[in-house]
């Protein structure tokens, strides 16, 4: 078995900004975000940094073992509907 090398880790950063009156919403489908990405092939972590105080900017912070499987996530259909749901 071999050590996944640092230099092959692909990084996602998406930014999203939440209305205050949307964030409970928000932060349900998150946690459907985060359950669709773990069970993404190539999907190493998640790392979510949320607004502060009466801030609005979510950042998301997702790392796959490599840009092939990064662009997969990005492209997919289950992406694709989770956006849909938080377009409102």
């Amino acid at each position: 078995m071999t050590k996944q090398s640092e230099s092959d880790i692909a990084t996602s950063v998406i930014l999203h900004d939440v209305r205050l009156e949307h964030r409970a919403d928000y932060e349900r489908w998150l946690l459907d975000a985060t359950a669709a990405h773990q069970r993404f092939a190539g999907y190493l972590g998640t790392d979510i940094i949320r607004p502060v105080e009466s801030g609005s900017r979510y950042v998301i912070i997702l790392r796959f073992v490599d840009k092939e499987t990064a662009h997969a996530w990005l492209l997919s259909p289950v992406r694709q509907a989770l956006l849909k749901v938080a377009e409102p």
